[in-house]
């Protein structure tokens, strides 16, 4: 399982929103899993495509840390990928 941290850059290109409106002030805030933003709820169901960047020193000693450097929502370029995927 893979844990994808986002910046702002990359919630803006997601979410449509920057972080600082996701968490508030103050990131402790967020206790109750009913807090949880309704940008991130709405993520749930969708499908993207994720461009990532592995550098070799991190395949290399297996670093699990990858960049992602864009995030595609068009449905018929995911479609395309999908499609190539599956046998």
């Amino acid at each position: 399982m893979q844990i994808f941290y986002y910046f702002d850059n990359l919630a803006l290109q997601l979410l449509h929103h920057p972080c600082n409106e996701l968490t508030g002030t103050n990131i402790d805030e967020m206790q109750d899993p009913a807090d949880i933003p309704l940008a991130l709820k709405d993520l749930v169901g969708k499908t993207y495509l994720f461009k990532v960047g592995i550098e070799k020193e991190k395949f290399l000693y297996k670093n699990d840390t990858y960049k992602v450097l864009k995030i595609v929502a068009n449905i018929e370029m995911v479609t395309e990928f999908k499609d190539l995927s599956q046998p």
